[in-house]
């Protein structure tokens, strides 16, 4: 009986809960530090949970060597982790973008503790960083890799590993990617920036008893909030676009064609 339970129920959830599991520990915004691992836990459950019965068919039988089934388990962490990780990885454009700002606007010594990473952070970018995370649940982006996570198992089934080879060519693709958002997030403030610097770069030389810089600070960093501010719209537009296009990994239809 107890064998027979293992092999309905314990074993499939226990599957279905691993990839799951491991990729709500990445996920963006969920997996985020101000969610404790108990709230996370539960609704790793109560998913897996509810996704079951309709993978139950997917899921093999028990493996009777122990060692197959730590290999299955394994690869099913690995693959939550991954699918994930294009997810995580692309909020980073925010902290890019932020940290280009603070560099062209004056920012750079306005720095504040990232609580998420636990580690100091620019205003701009935390700023940037947090409203992308609040993006993620506004547009519904964390029920898109949930749906993600429900469809892989018909591109990879339990017991066989992604081409690792195709994994690494996405994950450099994606670093790339984020970084030309990145730039382009920032473009509108990183123009200003060098238009104003660049104005008083020429003041300075024909005017060399002005102090340029001083009077350059303030104004930059005026005109960065300003443009900030002006912009914020449509930057949170391009972010939403290019992260439904990017986020996750092994989804595109491009990648499994």
């Amino acid at each position: 009986m107890t064998d027979f339970i293992t092999q309905l129920f314990v074993f499939p959830f226990f599957m279905v809960f691993l990839r799951l599991g491991t990729a709500m520990l990445v996920m963006p915004a969920i997996a985020d530090a101000s969610i404790t691992p108990r709230i996370r836990l539960l609704a790793g459950v109560s998913i897996a949970f509810l996704m079951y019965p309709v993978l139950a068919s997917k899921i093999p039988d028990l493996p009777n060597s122990t060692a197959v089934m730590v290999t299955m388990a394994l690869g099913e962490m690995l693959i939550g982790l991954l699918m994930a990780l294009g997810a995580r990885l692309f909020l980073a454009t925010m902290a890019v973008a932020g940290d280009i700002m603070s560099f062209m606007s004056g920012f750079q010594a306005a720095t504040l503790f990232d609580p998420r990473l636990g580690a100091i952070s620019t205003a701009p970018a935390l700023l940037l960083t947090l409203i992308g995370s609040m993006m993620v649940l506004a547009t519904g982006l964390h029920l898109v890799m949930l749906q993600a996570i429900f469809d892989s198992y018909d591109i990879l089934p339990v017991g066989e590993l992604p081409l690792m080879g195709d994994v690494l060519a996405s994950l450099v693709k994606l670093i790339g990617d984020i970084y030309l958002i990145g730039v382009k997030l920032a473009a509108p403030v990183v123009t200003i920036g060098f238009l104003v610097y660049m104005g008083f770069g020429l003041l300075n030389r024909l005017v060399p008893q002005v102090q340029a810089f001083f009077i350059a600070l303030p104004l930059t960093l005026a005109l960065g909030l300003f443009i900030l501010g002006v912009t914020l719209a449509s930057m949170l537009t391009l972010f939403n676009e290019e992260i439904f296009n990017h986020a996750i990994i092994f989804t595109q239809e491009s990648q499994i064609e």
